[in-house]
């Protein structure tokens, strides 16, 4: 089953007997080099490893106890790769050549193997959404701290044009 992050971002992370959530997912943080969900910022400050969420439920994240959530740093990943290395939502995104594509506002990803499967590229201001692409993580060279590389080099849209 896939997952968007549209479809989680801002879920509550809940105990099964408790009505007061422990946080609300933020942000993911991603493997690099495997294109793979490594944790999910909660509360800004905190950490929920996948392996500690009990129940995808629709309207909350449930998890065993509060110890499912860590300091952001206590995991080990994260730490070796760096925070801004590792953490995926808002990320730029550039071809090989350097040229800016755009930025990374929404992605899939695998439940069962928390592999990254596509990621949804656009340019925003405000509320207006322009640009809007959808690229396979198959297509990321290197992450780096300040962008995703691709492998490939995106064809410029081009309007059709009628000539009379």
């Amino acid at each position: 089953m896939k997952k968007h992050w549209s479809s989680i971002s801002g879920l509550p992370v809940m105990l099964p007997d408790e009505e007061k959530p422990l946080g609300y997912l933020n942000g993911a943080f991603m493997d690099p080099e495997k294109a793979q969900i490594i944790g999910f910022l909660v509360a800004y400050t905190k950490i929920l490893v996948p392996v500690e969420i009990e129940k995808w439920r629709q309207d909350a994240i449930q998890v065993s106890s509060s110890e499912a959530l860590s300091p952001v740093m206590d995991i080990l990943r994260i730490e070796q790769y760096g925070l801004r290395r590792s953490f995926l939502n808002g990320k730029r995104v550039r071809t090989k050549s350097g040229k800016n594509v755009r930025k990374v506002r929404d992605f899939t990803f695998e439940v069962a193997t928390l592999y990254v499967a596509t990621f949804e590229v656009s340019k925003r201001f405000l509320w207006l959404e322009w640009g809007k692409r959808i690229l396979s993580s198959k297509d990321i060279e290197e992450v780096t701290p300040k962008a995703i590389i691709l492998s490939i080099e995106l064809e410029k849209r081009v309007k059709d044009r009628k000539t009379v």
